[in-house]
């Protein structure tokens, strides 16, 4: 982890609430360019700039 994703990782948290450990994930997908993030975690979607991929989605 490097300054950019701990600073990304803190604006995530205080915009959208999310825990430390999933807004360390998602801020290390966005520094990294990542185009979507796999996750079961229904309380991740609504970020902006990138997709989040739920994989209930596809289970039938």
């Amino acid at each position: 982890m490097d300054q950019n994703v701990a600073l990304q990782a803190a604006r995530l948290r205080a915009r959208y609430g999310f825990k430390t450990p999933d807004a360390l994930f998602l801020a290390t997908a966005l520094e990294e360019k990542a185009e979507a993030f796999i996750t079961n975690d229904v309380l991740l979607q609504g970020i902006e700039n990138i997709e989040i991929v739920l994989l209930n989605t596809f289970v039938e």
